[in-house]
């Protein structure tokens, strides 16, 4: 599983970079050199690199976060924090990992924006 995060995590953040270089150079050529509306060409490669930035950031933190918790849960004793098997590292592990999903999700939903205004302008 872990294997199959990390690649998926490297193929996700690709992508964006692979769209984004062509987005800002067709931005550049489209407003003939900066000379030809310029505000509309600005937002898209504006857009383009933002969307590349936030995709790589919010990856790479998802990939450390998940990391994180798989060496928690297998080095750490979360069954016993308090002197009585109560599981509370277990509770603990689990409000962050949904902590983190909630994160990624609305982090998904500024990229979806993001597109869609690629795609409009």
């Amino acid at each position: 599983e872990r294997p199959i995060l990390m690649c998926a995590v490297l193929f996700g953040i690709l992508a964006w970079f692979s769209m984004m270089g062509p987005l800002v150079q067709s931005a550049w050529v489209l407003s003939r050199g900066g000379r030809r509306l310029v505000g509309p060409h600005v937002m898209l490669a504006m857009l383009a690199v933002c969307g590349g930035i936030i995709e790589l950031l919010a990856r790479l933190f998802y990939a450390g976060m998940m990391n994180a918790s798989q060496w928690l849960a297998k080095d750490f004793n979360l069954d016993d924090w308090g002197g009585e098997p109560e599981g509370t590292g277990w509770r603990v592990l689990e409000m962050i990992h949904i902590v983190t999903r909630g994160m990624l999700l609305w982090v998904d939903a500024f990229e979806a924006l993001t597109f869609f205004g690629i795609v409009v302008i």
